[in-house]
């Protein structure tokens, strides 16, 4: 958040990257390992990483049964 210039409460977003297959969006996964975080106020954003023990880079958002 220092590196974003420490946005204040609301002025901070947070967005994950989707990976859609083609042809097979069933299969999506979601990168919580490396979200991208964005200070709104002033255009700022970073990809961070995150402790990936406790987080995957390709989280299922379809229950697979």
């Amino acid at each position: 958040l220092k590196e974003l210039g420490n946005p204040a409460e609301g002025e901070q977003e947070m967005f994950l990257i989707l990976t859609i297959p083609k042809g097979n969006p069933q299969q999506m996964t979601a990168n919580l390992l490396g979200p991208v975080v964005m200070n709104v106020a002033r255009r700022l954003a970073k990809q961070v990483l995150l402790d990936p023990t406790q987080y995957t880079p390709c989280w299922p958002l379809f229950s697979q049964a």
